[in-house]
């Protein structure tokens, strides 16, 4: 009997440790099903991070590229403008040596001591040289026509 007894108790202690066992078993089976349920929520949560930041890599791209188009068209458009600034610079000059500046300096030639005493309007007279006067300096005609007498 010492062996059957042997065997019972052995039994007795496997069935134990079986129950041990079985308990141990669902407390990690339930450890498990939380931890696949934070693990499905941090999925989740990582899926969606990696949407917003594709939603953000592709607006980041868009305004890249808005911003390189604008600063090509910007450049282009500051180019015209030199360009049109220096065509009108030239035109200027132009028209300042070649009509505006003799047309002054024969103005300025007229002032004479003899035209101011024949002038009926002294004062008048007086006014209209020195608008001219000013016109003159204002132009910078003195550049364009050395030698021309201003005083």
């Amino acid at each position: 009997m010492s062996r059957e007894t042997d065997a019972a108790d052995h039994v007795v202690a496997l069935a134990e440790q079986a129950q041990v066992l079985a308990q141990k078993y669902a407390e990690l089976a339930k450890d498990n099903g939380r931890e696949l349920v934070s693990l499905r929520r941090r999925a989740r949560a990582n899926r969606r991070m990696i949407w917003a930041l594709s939603v953000s890599l592709g607006l980041d791209l868009v305004l890249s590229a808005v911003l390189v188009v604008v600063s090509l068209h910007s450049a282009s458009n500051t180019d015209r403008l030199n360009a049109l600034t220096h065509r009108l610079d030239v035109s200027q000059t132009t028209t300042r040596t070649k009509t505006l500046c003799p047309l002054y300096t024969l103005l300025l030639s007229t002032d004479t001591l003899a035209a101011r005493e024949a002038a009926p309007d002294k004062t008048a007279y007086a006014h209209a040289v020195m608008v001219i006067r000013d016109g003159y300096s204002a132009l910078g005609c003195s550049q364009f026509t050395p030698g021309t007498a201003t005083g």
